[in-house]
């Protein structure tokens, strides 16, 4: 009876664990491959997939509505269908900037825009032609893009994939002490089992 629930517990704590490394393994293995992502991920520059495109806002000029470090969404949308309020993510020079429009007109044949960021007084005097603008804002994500930015950093990447061999080894080696023990126990056993057979086999005779 004894050893039946010294058994019971024994299998518990080795089933607790397994949980546990798992549910770990898995929040390192979602690390690593935002790390992979982080790292080998051309941020702010457009490369759309089915017409969406992520960007990374730094600025504080779209508070409270976007917040500095927030992964930008945007979706591509035709020129003539982008309406007042809406926030867009244009291109300035090797520069990217996400403002709202607040209004649009026709200038030289095409549309132009003009926009304002939510923390400022005025509107921006500059135009934003149709061409510069890589999408229409759907959400962010806060935080996200700060931590992409860090993850695109050498050292954070390496610390990243050392962090999974560590915890892949660490489950490696407690299985390889619990198989040990299971076997130890099991040779005690046997022994045990062949010398309880010697002392009858004694006293038959």
């Amino acid at each position: 009876m004894r050893t039946s629930m010294k058994k019971r517990k024994k299998t518990k704590r080795a089933s607790l664990f397994n949980i546990m490394v798992g549910v770990l393994t898995l929040i390192i293995f979602a690390f690593a491959v935002s790390c992979v992502v982080g790292f080998f991920m051309d941020l702010n520059h457009e490369s759309p997939l089915f017409g969406v495109n992520v960007f990374i806002n730094t600025s504080e000029l779209m508070s409270p509505a976007i917040s500095p470090g927030s992964l930008i969404i945007t979706r591509k949308k035709a020129p003539e269908a982008i309406s007042h309020g809406e926030v867009i993510t244009y291109r300035v020079g090797s520069s990217v900037m996400t403002q709202r429009v607040m209004e649009h007109a026709l200038e030289n044949g095409g549309i132009v825009y003009y926009t304002k960021a939510d923390a400022d007084a005025h509107t921006n005097p500059m135009p934003v032609q149709s061409e510069q603008i890589l999408g229409v804002y759907q959400f962010s994500l806060d935080y996200v893009g700060g931590v992409l930015l860090q993850l695109q950093k050498p050292v954070w990447f390496s610390l990243c994939l050392a962090g999974v061999v560590f915890l892949f080894s660490i489950k490696d080696l407690y299985r390889l002490i619990w198989a040990r023990g299971k076997k130890r126990k099991r040779d005690t056993q046997r022994s045990e089992n062949v010398a309880q057979s010697g002392n009858y086999f004694e006293i038959g005779r």
